[in-house]
């Protein structure tokens, strides 16, 4: 008992080590060194500015210092920040105001606003060159510009997401947040409340982006003007309409029309109702997809069915039972997409004539049949001549079964990485992989494998 004891002191005492030394080398490398640079010309500035820019997350924080001459020197600022904004922070404080210089570094990148003096944050030419990158960069602004209604209408339309730092006062103005609205109409978020219930601004918003009918008063989503335009535009829109809408079948289909997934929002009446299902089925977006959402008695439609799984294969996963065994059906799945014969009844796995058309177009379904048709020449070589790598769901006994194995790297040469490893050593078997595909000797035996890239020098 007390070695055991003595022996588990000693982990603890390594592992409160290592610790240790773990905590000590996540200290050191979040530690930055600095180092100095001192310029005085252009060059040696931009070869300065360009090791800051690629060591920003590196180790070194380069200091840049540079001489009275050239921190005000007007001609050489202008320049540089037209490819550097971030130079403007090592300009003179006088070059800071120049209105010149400080537009030429936003246009690079608005962040240089903040380097700017107040008198410049407070310019509309200038604010708003560095909005059009990101209005973010308003916070860098002078309040009164948040307050301009003029300057925060050209704000929104370049940038809707501006709306976020305008005034409160200008949040409930209409203009300006139809401005924005109609921009993008998720800005509607920032919408001060009273505008949120005003359908035209909601109306504006969500014809633009229907997802924006989540930040409408819930007065509106019981509209079924506002909830059919945010629908058309995205039919994902339906989640957030009012439930009375959601068993509006003129709604509902123009959501499905759209996305078909939107089903899954639909009232459950309207999942049993085959017009809607269908339109569903055959939607823009997501087509097929939609009957996972359909009632169980439309899973048991083979018309319904078969019109889902010519679209998508795989939702075959959500057929009836009944359907899983139905061979059009199935058929129309695979030929969709191979691997749907996962989802087939067992029955069709074992069925050679089913097994054999799917892999010939599919190889990589051989996966997925039953265990006697993986032992099957024709059904195995038929997947290998589509797909040399599915010869690894083969049966072991046909992978060391050397006249099937010839045959199989004759259609395939890749097939030969799966070969049973006595094979990899035959002469015969190799040269023919060989002969379809040079890049199969990799997967020959080592002794075959010099001997073959000896002969090919």
């Amino acid at each position: 008992m007390n070695l055991i004891l003595k022996f588990l002191k000693i982990i603890f005492k390594t592992f409160i080590g290592l610790l240790a030394v773990i905590i000590i080398i996540v200290g050191i490398l979040s530690i930055k060194f600095d180092k100095n640079i001192d310029v005085c010309d252009k060059e040696s500035f931009i070869e300065a500015l360009e090791k800051k820019k690629q060591n920003q997350n590196g180790f070194v924080d380069y200091k840049i210092k540079i001489c009275k001459d050239l921190q005000t020197n007007k001609n050489i600022f202008l320049n540089i920040v037209k490819n550097y904004s971030y130079a403007l922070q090592y300009a003179d404080d006088s070059l800071k105001k120049d209105k010149d210089v400080v537009l030429a570094a936003v246009k690079n990148y608005g962040d240089a606003l903040k380097y700017a003096d107040d008198s410049l944050k407070k310019d509309k030419d200038v604010v708003l060159a560095a909005v059009k990158h990101n209005s973010i960069f308003l916070e860098y602004a002078d309040n009164s510009l948040k307050k301009d209604k003029n300057f925060m209408l050209n704000a929104v339309k370049s940038d809707a997401f501006s709306l976020i730092y305008a005034d409160n006062s200008l949040k409930k103005d209409k203009d300006v947040v139809l401005a924005a609205v109609k921009n993008n109409g998720d800005a509607l978020q920032y919408a001060d409340n009273s505008l949120k219930k005003d359908k035209d601004v909601v109306l504006a918003a969500v014809k633009n982006n229907g997802d924006a009918l989540q930040y409408a008063d819930n007065s509106l989503k019981k509209d079924k003007d506002i909830v059919l335009a945010a629908v058309k535009n995205n039919g994902d829109a339906l989640q957030y309409a009012d439930n009375s809408l959601k068993k509006d079948k003129d709604v509902v289909l123009a959501a499905v029309k759209n996305n078909g997934d939107a089903l899954q929002y639909a009232d459950n009446s309207l999942k049993k109702d085959k017009d809607v299902v269908l339109i569903a089925l055959n939607s823009h977006i997501n087509a097929g997809s939609a009957l996972e959402y359909a009632d169980d008695s439309l899973k048991k439609d083979k018309v319904v069915v078969l019109i889902a799984v010519k679209h998508n294969g795989y939702v075959l996963q959500y057929a009836d039972d009944s359907l899983k065994k139905d061979k059009d059906v199935v058929l129309a799945a695979v030929e969709c997409n191979g691997e749907a014969l996962q989802y087939a009844d067992n029955s069709l796995k074992k069925d050679k004539d089913v097994v054999l058309a799917i892999v010939k177009s599919n190889g990589n379904a051989l996966q997925y049949a039953d265990n006697s048709l993986k032992k099957d020449k024709d059904v195995v070589l038929a997947a290998v001549k589509n797909f040399g790598a599915s010869l690894k769901y083969a049966d072991e006994s046909l992978k060391k079964d050397k006249d099937f194995m010839l045959a199989a790297v004759k259609s395939n040469g890749y097939a030969l990485q799966f070969a049973d490893d006595s094979l990899k050593k035959d002469k015969d078997v190799v040269l023919a992989a060989v002969k379809d595909s040079k890049d199969a000797l990799q997967y020959a035996d080592d002794s075959l494998k010099k001997e073959l890239e000896e002969k090919n020098k």
